[in-house]
């Protein structure tokens, strides 16, 4: 019972720590600037993004005081190939995303030399430099978060709660660290959300599953910023014409055509038992 209690104490201490910090910063910034511009917008965001990885600092080493142990720091680089996993699965859904837009007739992607000149430099350069960045990120929502949720629960859907869980509240913490700007579907600001929310339960599931076949929080690290670098930037390049269109819910990054095959792969990992074993891997 006191290890449940801890337990809880530390979920519920890094989920008020997390949206706190996202939620503070905004709120100082608006007093003085009711509505920053990008540039201001990028520098807030930068302490914004480390809030869970700050949370989960101050949770692991002074409130429930069980350190750093099964957080998954050390690199596998043994399995490699869950690396590469992570690292190419962005750029097969950015295909999938844009070979289905096309034979639906939901948008035109606008293709020039620049995009492709640039494209090995944003894959491999940016994908790898941004993965420190996302580890701060897999520090908090796979490092932790997703760890201890339901994590007193038998039951064999335990694992698959977990990841849908932390999805929910990790797309929550987004919304809160854009200040609810509705930054993706600014037009769709409702439907968004529930969205982003299905998208991140999706992203929980595959970064679990990196993270239990590596042990390490480095493999979903590259995956996400891969996600950022090559998903993200090349689907507002190819599609930034629908930026302010209803279709744009449907072929961005986060929208809902990359269901389908992240979703695929999905129940594949959760069919196979292959998510349940993230929580054994991570308990040894």
């Amino acid at each position: 019972m006191t290890a449940f209690v801890t337990g809880m104490k530390g979920i519920f201490t890094f989920i008020l720590i997390a949206f706190g910090l996202a939620w503070l910063p905004w709120q100082i910034v608006l007093v003085f600037e009711p509505d920053p511009g990008p540039q201001l917008f990028g520098i807030v965001s930068i302490p914004v993004g480390f809030s869970p990885a700050i949370a989960a600092f101050i949770v692991r080493k002074w409130v429930t005081r069980e350190g750093f142990a099964d957080v998954g720091l050390k690199p596998n680089l043994t399995q490699w190939r869950y690396y590469l996993i992570g690292w190419l699965l962005p750029l097969l859904v950015v295909v999938f995303i844009v070979l289905l837009s096309t034979v639906l007739g939901i948008g035109e992607p606008y293709f020039n030399v620049g995009l492709l000149h640039n494209f090995a430099m944003q894959l491999t350069i940016f994908a790898f430099i941004g993965m420190f960045g996302a580890l701060g990120a897999e520090f908090a929502w796979r490092g932790y978060l997703q760890l201890r949720l339901f994590a007193n629960n038998p039951s064999p859907h335990q694992p698959l709660l977990a990841a849908a869980a932390t999805g929910i509240i990790w797309s929550g913490w987004y919304h809160v660290s854009n200040h609810l700007r509705d930054y993706d579907f600014p037009d769709q600001p409702f439907l968004g959300m529930l969205v982003v929310a299905i998208t991140f339960i999706l992203h929980s599931i595959i970064y679990g599953w990196l993270r239990a076949k590596t042990g390490s929080i480095w493999a979903p690290s590259l995956a996400h910023s891969a996600v950022i670098a090559v998903g993200g930037t090349y689907i507002s390049v190819l599609f930034g014409g629908l930026w302010n269109d209803p279709n744009w819910i449907l072929v961005s990054f986060v929208g809902m055509l990359a269901w389908i095959p992240m979703g695929t792969l999905c129940v594949w990992i959760v069919k196979t038992g292959q998510l349940k074993a993230e929580i054994a891997n991570n308990d040894t």
